[in-house]
This record gives C-alpha cells, structure tokens and sequence, in this order.
C-alpha cells in the first residue's frame, strides 16, 4: 500500500468508530506484509553489499597481484644499463 491508502484507512477508521474494529482489521494485514517484504529486502540489501565489498576486494588483489610482475623485469634493465655504462668505460680506456 501506499501512504495515501495507508492515510485514507486511518482516516475512515477514526471518522467511523462504530466500524473501527472491523475496518482497521485489512489495513493492519497490509502493514504487516508491507513490514515483512520491508524486512526481506533490507537483508537482500545487507548480503549483496557484503558480496560487492568481498569482490571489490577480489579485484583489488587481482590488479595488484598483475601489476606487481612488471617491477620483476626490471632488474633485467639496470643490468643492461650496467653493462652498456661499463662498456662505454672501457671503451674510453682502450682509446686513451
């Protein structure tokens, strides 16, 4: 129900006392499924949130764990450095 059906019940049951008792029976049977559907989907709400942090989570660690390989072939690099920087040196002590 709607808020302004829910308004509308109350409304018809306090401006009708005399069939308060049978009137306000339908209305409260509809707050109680609304309440209940309410309930379900605030905990439908809380598991997929936990779910989205657990593979926000996943994901984090899979880019990290891709990212982390390249800083491997670096050393590769400061080693050829080396050797090019040493062979320009001993090239300048042959010629000397």
């Amino acid at each position: 129900m709607t808020y302004a059906e829910y308004e509308k019940g109350l409304t018809d049951v306090i401006s009708n006392p005399d069939t308060a008792l049978t009137a306000i029976k339908p209305l409260l049977d509809e707050l109680k499924g609304d309440i209940e559907s309410l309930d379900t989907l605030k905990g439908q709400v809380e598991t997929q949130e936990a779910r989205i942090r657990d593979l926000q989570d996943t994901n984090l660690k899979l880019f990290l764990s891709q990212t982390s390989a390249a800083p491997q072939d670096e050393p590769e690099a400061n080693e050829t450095i080396k050797a090019v920087d040493e062979f320009f040196n001993d090239f300048g002590k042959e010629t000397k």
